[in-house]
């Protein structure tokens, strides 16, 4: 089985106020490293890696909260979520009064057990106004199901000629799609395991101890070995890597907040302590010895990350993992970075995982590892809206992108935007004329 993501729509949520789509699928005429950065699939090429480009503040994290928000939706807002949440994760555009009283809109295809699905969403703060799952064939799409909420009649109007009738169980803030799971429903099940299992999202904090599924997989001694050769081939004195499970008392004021107060389990977290363990020479003997060092206390933030990065990137290679990580470049050496690049895209290791990025690191921005259509780029225009596109957008006069050409030369001239402009002659800082020293 393949499981993919094709593309990912986004609508007035946090800094997107139209409609934006970041896709997965390659772009037409290229040749450029087409066996090793893509995967077929029937129909179409995908890529297996891609870089999301931009200044601070210019949205691209927001990206991946907007899948993040969508995993949310079905998952966490479940029939058997423990408290059942009145307010949906609504964020919209703040900039635009008419955005504001909106609809939130996600749209996201998927390519799962060789079929093509599209999920679309639309909600606000208090219900789900409409969804729809549809299978995307070559000559005529299959509607699986249809919900939309009707202002005049007060209610749902409904089509399911694929699923289950079961709109008696429906709740204006749970989405159909995770009812259908709930009861069973083999399409809606393939799709949440998807959210649920073939979805990473890695952001900023690097921890170890908030990554234990991950932490888990060290338990299989060949995939330690592997990972304990990505940490050698990268440079690091890593010899090996052990996990204790630990059990901490939950702090008063979050037994608070849960339900079951009363619950003994409830009243305990449990958690994988990682140990890295490095060769060192006895002095007294000469015989060589170790030395285990506690890794969230000792290690440095670049090493964690390199560690969860590469468990996460083995995990991901053998289920055919998506895998988004935010701020990619930061506390690696460009070389690393570099060389996590080639990972991703191999041709001998990666068969069917994607690896989506977001960093500021132009050194990345090369020709000699990328193809033009894995380089995008999220900027804010005149109204504050994220807008993104790729760098294929910016093709030649025959209409073919151009694989010759310096990114990353280019990127700073200004010519693909997302790039901040200083403006020196609007600085105007008053002089502080009347302060003393120390005060």
């Amino acid at each position: 089985m393949e499981f993919i993501l094709v593309d990912f729509s986004v609508k007035n949520f946090r800094s997107f106020k139209t409609k934006q789509t970041f896709s997965m699928q390659t772009a037409p005429y290229l040749k450029k490293f087409k066996e090793s950065n893509t995967i077929k699939s029937p129909d179409i090429r995908l890529l297996k890696n891609a870089l999301i480009f931009g200044a601070n503040g210019g949205g691209k994290t927001n990206v991946f909260e907007g899948i993040r928000t969508l995993r949310a939706l079905l998952l966490n807002w479940g029939m058997n979520y423990k408290r059942n949440h009145s307010k949906l994760p609504y964020v919209p555009f703040k900039m635009d009064e008419e955005n504001e009283l909106g609809y939130t809109e996600f749209e996201i295809v998927l390519y799962l057990d060789f079929r093509y699905f599209k999920f679309t969403i639309t909600y606000d703060g208090d219900r789900i106004h409409h969804e729809s799952l549809v299978e995307l064939k070559t000559k005529r799409d299959i509607l699986y199901y249809e919900r939309e909420y009707s202002h005049d009649k007060q209610g749902y109007l409904y089509k399911t000629p694929k699923v289950s009738d079961l709109t008696d169980k429906t709740r204006k803030n749970i989405s159909y799609l995770t009812i259908l799971s709930e009861f069973n429903d083999d399409t809606a099940i393939l799709i949440l395991d998807w959210f649920k299992f073939d979805l990473k999202i890695i952001d900023t904090n690097y921890d170890l101890r908030y990554f234990n599924s991950l932490l888990e997989k060290l338990e299989d001694e060949k995939f330690k070995h592997n990972v304990l050769n990505i940490l050698k081939v990268a440079d690091y004195n890593i010899v090996d890597i052990i996990v204790n499970r630990k059990k901490e008392e939950i702090p008063d004021i979050i037994k608070k907040i849960l339900e079951d107060d009363d619950d003994d389990d409830e009243k305990f977290i449990e958690f994988n302590d990682a140990y890295t363990v490095y060769n060192k020479v006895n002095s007294h003997n000469g015989e060589d010895d170790v030395t285990l060092l506690h890794a969230d206390s000792y290690e440095s933030r670049g090493t964690k990350k390199m560690i969860v990065i590469a468990i996460a990137l083995l995990d991901a290679f053998e289920r055919g993992k998506t895998l988004l990580i935010d701020e990619f470049d930061s506390a690696f050496h460009i070389a690393i970075s570099k060389f996590l690049l080639q990972l991703f895209n191999s041709k001998d290791y990666n068969k069917n995982a994607q690896f989506i990025l977001n960093t500021h690191d132009i050194n990345l921005l090369d020709n000699n590892i990328l193809r033009v259509d894995q380089i995008w780029f999220a900027e804010k225009n005149k109204l504050n809206s994220t807008e993104i596109y790729s760098l294929y957008d910016f093709n030649d006069d025959k209409n073919r992108s151009r694989s010759d050409i310096s990114y990353a030369k280019e990127y700073l001239k200004g010519k693909f935007g997302a790039y901040p402009v200083i403006s020196e002659g609007l600085l105007d800082i008053q002089p502080f004329n009347n302060c003393k020293a120390g005060i």
